[in-house]
């Protein structure tokens, strides 16, 4: 068997267990295309990775500020789902609490339902 097709199926198992999914989605990015809204799941997941849950929720807050839409609201839900799915002794360990991880939700909706009623 070919080495370097080990060491990629090595690199996709590795990613995928880390990353908790599919890493296939990810083969086929068209970075001729790449916006901020592609970036920013990129992006928290890597703070998440490294423990820097506000800094991630500031991110999160920049974007939504700057592009309220459907689309950064279900990437915040998914980002607030992988915090609830942490312990209350890791989140406190990151400067964290569940009741932030409701009250950021709840925020984000209220600033994109905000927009839509400036645009009307």
């Amino acid at each position: 068997m070919n080495i370097e097709k080990l060491i990629k199926q090595l690199g996709k198992a590795l990613a995928s267990t880390v990353m908790q999914e599919d890493v296939t989605m990810y083969e086929n990015i068209d970075f001729e295309n790449v916006n901020s809204l592609t970036i920013l799941p990129i992006t928290l997941k890597n703070l998440i990775l490294k423990g820097e849950y506000n800094k991630a929720e500031n991110v999160l807050f920049n974007e939504v500020t700057k592009h309220p839409s459907k689309e950064v609201y279900s990437i915040a839900e998914d980002f607030y789902n992988i915090l609830l799915s942490k312990s209350d002794d890791e989140l406190i360990k990151n400067n964290f609490s569940k009741c932030e991880i409701y009250q950021g939700l709840k925020e984000i909706k209220n600033i994109i339902e905000k927009s839509k009623l400036t645009k009307s």
